[in-house]
């Protein structure tokens, strides 16, 4: 995966910079998912640099790394995930993952609650009914 980073940042047209984008051209064809940010630690888009797409990495960058520093300070080793939920419902999901030796996140914004959401508000309405109770 470092030499497709590398390969997409030097040259567009590499058949590796080209299956990094269709990679990420399947993710946003799904249709909940509205935008999609793939990007490095510090929140540069490794891919075409669409001044959305460059908002988006941008922050991810700035969350995963506030996320982090706040994970230490509460004792724990690392933050993996940050997830925003904007008043429309939409979400905003940041991920940072390693690629071989490169620490990347994946940026999306979802334009409705997936799977992992309903789980979540199943187990707040357990713990509301076991609180009322």
């Amino acid at each position: 995966m470092k030499n497709i980073i590398a390969e997409a940042a030097n040259s567009p047209v590499s058949p590796s910079a080209q299956h990094l984008w269709a990679i990420l051209s399947d993710l946003q064809e799904h249709s909940f998912v509205q935008t999609v940010a793939l990007c490095t630690a510090d929140g540069i888009p490794v891919h075409e640099q669409v001044a959305k797409t460059t908002q988006i990495a941008a922050v991810a960058g700035f969350l995963l790394s506030s996320a982090k520093q706040s994970s230490n300070m509460l004792g724990h080793k690392n933050c993996h995930e940050v997830t925003i939920e904007f008043s429309n419902g939409s979400i905003l999901v940041c991920h940072t993952f390693l690629a071989g030796e490169t620490e990347l996140i994946l940026a999306l914004i979802l334009k409705q609650k997936s799977a992992y959401r309903r789980l979540l508000m199943q187990t707040i309405g357990a713990i509301k009914e076991a609180v009322e109770e």
